[in-house]
């Protein structure tokens, strides 16, 4: 049943660009494989290269990158989200982020070999290129453009149930404002 509803969950989100063919998904249904990460699991180690395209239906990650030598949190990937590296996919180069699914989850994975190549495929995975470099896009806008305190309210309202998962380094990590500064105003901003 969790299976059934992984994959059902992943339709969704592939037909928000549009309905698949018949045949689209029965070539997607051959390729895809529900999995269960477990707590802790790293998915993608530092120094790998990504093989799959990854659809989260349970669960979140959180990506670490080296930064002046110390392991920061960059990215953060929940429910309904797909993790799509692609710097790792497409240019077939070394990942430089840990990822890992704290709480573990049940995920999809597509083979991007597979799901590169298909032609009949090639539109959605094009449409979720353009998601990953459409977040790229926002992420550079909100973290220039705005204060401090308008980020914790952003990110408070983006990963509502994920900010009383991590710690306050972290949340202060992945804002890129000091854990003084945010704990002097998570509390006054909700």
């Amino acid at each position: 049943m969790e299976t059934r509803q992984s994959y059902h969950m992943l339709l969704q989100h592939l037909e928000l660009y549009r309905r698949l063919s018949p045949s689209q998904e029965a070539t997607l249904r051959q390729l895809v494989t529900v999995k269960y990460c477990e707590p802790k699991e790293i998915y993608l180690e530092r120094g790998g290269i990504a093989r799959h395209v990854c659809f989260i239906h349970t669960g979140y990650a959180l990506g670490y990158e080296q930064i002046d030598g110390e392991s920061r949190l960059a990215r953060i990937w929940q429910e309904d989200q797909i993790i799509l590296k692609t710097e790792s996919l497409l240019a077939y180069q070394r990942s430089e982020m840990d990822i890992i699914f704290p709480e573990g989850g049940q995920i999809i994975e597509i083979p991007f070999e597979y799901f590169g190549q298909a032609t009949e495929l090639a539109p959605f995975f094009n449409y979720l290129l353009y998601q990953e470099v459409k977040y790229y896009q926002q992420q550079e806008n909100i973290f220039r453009g705005l204060r401090s305190q308008a980020l914790i309210r952003w990110f408070h309202l983006h990963y509502p149930s994920i900010r009383f998962k991590l710690t306050d380094q972290q949340i202060a990590q992945f804002l890129g404002i000091t854990i003084r500064w945010y704990n002097r105003n998570k509390n006054t901003l909700l």
